[in-house]
């Protein structure tokens, strides 16, 4: 009877000990599981956010691209767009189709055009509709049409920022 009052005295502090020790896991389970809740909403908006920002930002895409192509002694008269969706799927992202009109005073400057809009990376099927020779006070002109579509470029193309360095103040 005392040996075995003795073994129960020294283990009680141990069972209390594995009680608090199992408590404190408890916790930090409980707390992980939150967290990885919290992570998978966090991702779940992301993934959300990313998928609106994809044709979010198609335009500015497109319009860098169409100027950046642009060569000297080279106007555009008027860039639109033609279509949106080329899946006829109401909740298939947006692809816009655009047509690009201009007029260029050297025929090797609209050929250079068309071979830079063909390199660019946000830019696909890019098609020459239209050149024809007009006179503009007494000066041929070549008048043109060329019609390319929007495509996400690779992400090795893409240059983001992390949202808190664009916000920080310099």
């Amino acid at each position: 009877f005392f040996r075995t009052g003795s073994q129960l005295g020294e283990l009680e502090p141990q069972i209390e000990e594995a009680m608090a020790e199992k408590a404190r896991y408890r916790a930090f389970i409980r707390e992980k599981t939150h967290e990885l809740r919290v992570r998978d909403s966090i991702l779940s908006q992301i993934g959300t956010i990313s998928a609106v920002d994809r044709a979010r930002y198609a335009w500015p895409h497109i319009l860098d691209e169409v100027a950046y192509a642009l060569p000297d002694n080279t106007w555009l008269t008027e860039v639109t767009q033609l279509a949106t969706n080329i899946a006829n799927d109401p909740g298939a992202s947006v692809v816009p189709v655009i047509r690009v009109q201009g007029i260029t005073g050297d025929l090797a400057n609209y050929t250079a055009f068309l071979r830079r809009l063909e390199a660019s990376p946000w830019l696909v099927n890019v098609l020459p509709l239209q050149a024809q020779s007009v006179i503009q006070g007494n000066r041929p002109l070549t008048q043109f049409t060329i019609q390319a579509t929007f495509s996400q470029a690779d992400s090795s193309v893409i240059r983001s920022q992390p949202i808190i360095e664009s916000v920080v103040e310099d």
